[in-house]
This record gives C-alpha cells, sequence and structure tokens, in this order.
C-alpha cells in the first residue's frame, strides 16, 4: 500500500484493440474519490486520492478499436511504479489465441505484479493475465462469449462465469471482472479496497452506479446468432 500521504497509483493499460469507452471511463472513475463528492455538496472540489495514468507498450499516439485517439502518458520504460494496474476490456476474436501478440504487455504485468502491484482486469482484458501466466490452475471471470478464450489457452483455468467479479492468486491480488459494464464494479470494489468505503459509496452516488450483482448468467443464455466477425475485417471496414 503507499504511503498515507500520497496518491494511489493507478496504471490502466492500453494496446490500439482498447475499447475507449472503459479506458476512459476507468479514468474519470479513478480520478473522482476525494475530489467530486464534495464539489457536488459544497461546491468547492477536494483533494484526488488516486492518480490514475493511461500506459502503454510505447509513447506513440493511435486510435482505439472505435477511433478515439489515445495519447498514453507513460510507456513501459518511465511508467511510475502502480499500486493497481488494470487491463481495460480489448477487441480479441472468441476463442483464439493471442500468443505473441502481446509480449511486452505480459512482461510487463508480471513484473508488476511480483513487484506488489494488484493486477485487475475488465472482460477481456483477462487474456493478457493470461498471457502473462498469471491464470495456471486459478479460477477467473470474464465476458460470457470469452470463456472458450481462457480455457482452451491458459492450463486449469477454472472460469466463474457465474460471477461479476473474481479475486484470484496470492493476497487476492488478481481480480477479473466479467464483461461488459462491469468494469465500474471493479473500479469501485479498487476505490473500496484501496481509499475506503465511504468513497466507494461517494463515487457511485456522484456517477449514479449501481452494482451488477446478478451475474453473467441472463446473458449466457442468450444464442450467439451468427458468426462473429474476424477483427482484421472490423479494423479494415469498421462496424456495420
Amino acid at each position: 500500500m503507499p504511503a498515507s500521504n500520497s496518491r494511489i497509483n493507478v496504471a490502466i493499460l492500453a494496446v490500439p484493440e482498447v475499447t475507449a469507452s472503459a479506458l476512459y471511463g476507468m479514468f474519470d472513475l479513478f480520478s473522482s474519490p476525494g475530489r467530486d463528492f464534495p464539489f457536488i455538496v459544497t461546491g468547492e472540489a477536494g483533494e484526488q486520492s488516486m492518480r490514475p495514468y493511461i500506459v502503454a507498450r510505447t509513447m506513440d499516439v493511435f486510435q482505439a478499436a472505435n477511433g478515439i485517439w489515445v495519447k498514453p502518458d507513460h510507456d513501459f520504460k518511465d511508467c511510475p511504479q502502480p499500486d493497481i494496474v488494470c487491463i481495460p476490456d480489448f477487441f480479441v476474436n472468441p476463442g483464439e489465441s493471442v500468443s505473441g501478440m502481446y509480449d511486452p504487455e505480459a512482461q510487463w504485468l508480471k513484473q508488476a505484479h511480483e513487484d506488489g502491484a494488484m493486477l485487475a482486469s475488465a472482460c477481456s482484458g483477462a487474456v493478457l493475465l493470461g498471457e502473462a501466466g498469471l491464470l495456471t490452475n486459478r479460477e477467473a471471470t470474464i465476458h460470457w462469449a470469452y470463456v472458450a478464450t481462457l480455457t482452451n489457452n491458459y492450463p486449469g483455468v477454472k472460469v466463474r462465469v457465474d460471477r461479476s467479479l473474481v479475486l484470484s492468486g496470492e493476497a487476492q491480488r488478481i481480480i477479473m471482472a466479467g464483461g461488459g459494464s462491469s468494469w465500474q464494479d471493479l473500479a469501485l470494489y479498487l476505490i473500496a479496497r484501496f481509499v475506503g468505503l465511504k468513497e466507494a459509496m461517494e463515487v457511485a452516488k456522484v456517477y449514479m452506479l449501481q452494482w451488477h450483482d446478478m451475474g453473467q448468467r441472463p446473458f449466457a443464455s442468450l444464442p450467439f446468432g451468427r458468426p462473429p466477425m474476424p477483427w482484421s475485417t472490423v479494423a479494415r471496414n469498421g462496424w456495420r
């Protein structure tokens, strides 16, 4: 844990296939504790408790999956030591392996975990935990459409699709959120764990967030419909 008089460093990992809504939504929520609720109540902003920043393998500006431009704050070499690393969801074809595609990210995640950081993934972001070798013989969760992506590629992983959040690993320093907007649950949990329950409730009030306690089963029971469009096609032609 950071010193009591310092902000909590939250590194948010970005790859070119990242979902911008989760990336920047996490940034907003982690910027809020201690700052926003006092502003709403008194008209004067308080002091931030957390310091989020976007980190990527290079400092190059790139376009996210939906075309929004992402400008990283740090690359892996100059990134301040994080207390928390968050991995937003990104576009990967269900069931397919991404072996070798994200080696720099996997190595950085593994080192951050060894250095004591909590690793937290949203939706398909759990795939990068698998690439870092951190899901072997452990419980996990991921979006219901991507269960096979974990079970096909990482030995012994036990996917709990019925749960919105799964805590795993030594001292529960690996946490995964299922899918969709459950990254909001993930952010609130991390705020409660690192800053305090009161501050997490205040952030929930500011952003009018509600806990997704029903899990994913109602969505997992829906039929897939047509086969998923390959990411290469999406990148080339855009969504239809």
